[in-house]
């Protein structure tokens, strides 16, 4: 018999029951948020495999009670957590350990800092201008509340959001890179054709790149739909008019877009300035105008033009060179008149 085949002889129907064993990327992220609740938590088919293994010693260093009470069955209390220092040489062998972020922030920086607040106002209540003995019962009420503050707000609250201005500073950093290298490599796009094997078709991409790796994840997503989405793509030479609406970072050659004032670009659409055909990029022009709108997970060809408070509904399709009529109504792929708007 091949030993890659499986072969059941006779006439006997097959009958009988298994067991299967569970998965382990369902148990990973059970296990770390049994660590939300402070009573037993106890998980049945659990496999027992290295990573598994790693993630309950990993979270044992922490102070939770985590027993194994059978071949596969894990019970877990996270009543006290004592530290949420993680073991690096843990971490580093096994991925999964950043499930524990969102548990371990939840556990100690907001109780704690929702502890320290309920301290002070349950302790001293509202502070005033005045003078105490040092004898008195407040002197030690607010020596009390101080050192909530220093024991339990400062290590776990305090410290997790000072990592916030850092992050800010790397968007920042990572916006300005980006719209250095657009400048530096491309200039200013203007409606053109360009062959495929030119150097400037691959300086384009390699400024898109530096879009979709540096930019996107570091600064315009966290801030699509904001106005500092809107001034980062001014930066980058798109004109932008006031009071925009815009959930995308998604504009390729942003000085080929015109999104005009109170015009909203929703969320997953594409404003694509350029197309390849024929071994040739051509590029041109995306103009919404006042009040015009592009619904989510839409997309808009070259050359296309919204007209004043004109609405393209979801999931729909721009054509290339399409004009689209003032205060009219449109969806579909392509685009026709919505007739649910009537």
């Amino acid at each position: 018999m091949n030993a890659t085949q499986f072969v059941v002889q006779g006439r006997q129907r097959l009958s009988g029951t298994i067991r299967p064993s569970g998965n382990k990327n369902a148990a990973l992220p059970i296990i770390c948020a049994a660590l939300l609740t402070e009573h037993p938590v106890t998980l049945e088919n659990v496999p027992r495999i290295r990573d598994v293994e790693t993630l309950v010693e990993l979270i044992a260093t922490l102070g939770v009670h985590v027993e194994w009470c059978g071949r596969n069955s894990l019970e877990i209390q996270a009543k006290t957590v004592e530290s949420a220092s993680l073991d690096p040489k843990l971490c580093r062998r096994i991925r999964a350990s950043i499930l524990l972020a969102a548990p371990l922030l939840a556990l100690a920086g907001l109780a704690g800092a929702l502890a320290t607040v309920a301290a002070k106002w349950l302790l001293v209540g509202r502070l005033r201008p005045g003078a105490h003995p040092l004898w008195s019962s407040f002197v030690w009420r607010n020596e009390l509340a101080d050192a909530f503050v220093e024991v339990v707000a400062a290590p776990w609250f305090a410290r997790a959001v000072a990592g916030t201005p850092l992050l800010a500073l790397a968007g920042l950093v990572a916006a300005l890179v980006t719209v250095a290298a657009k400048w530096l490599l491309v200039g200013r796009h203007v409606p053109s054709a360009h062959p495929l094997w030119s150097s400037f078709v691959w300086r384009n991409e390699l400024a898109d790149t530096f879009v979709e790796v540096v930019a996107a994840p570091w600064f315009a997503r966290p801030v699509a739909a904001t106005p500092l989405l809107n001034a980062w793509f001014r930066l980058m030479g798109a004109t932008i008019g006031r009071g925009v609406w815009c959930e995308t970072w998604w504009l390729p050659e942003t000085d080929l877009v015109e999104l005009g004032d109170g015009a909203t670009v929703n969320q997953g659409t594409v404003v694509q300035t350029h197309l390849f055909h024929d071994r040739m990029l051509t590029m041109d022009r995306v103009v919404l105008k006042r009040g015009a709108t592009l619904g989510p997970n839409s997309v808009i060809l070259p050359a296309a033009t919204l007209g004043r408070h004109a609405t393209v509904g979801p999931v729909s399709l721009v054509m290339r060179g399409e004009s689209v009529p003032d205060k009219t109504v449109w969806i579909g792929n392509p685009i026709g008149p919505w007739a649910a708007a009537e």
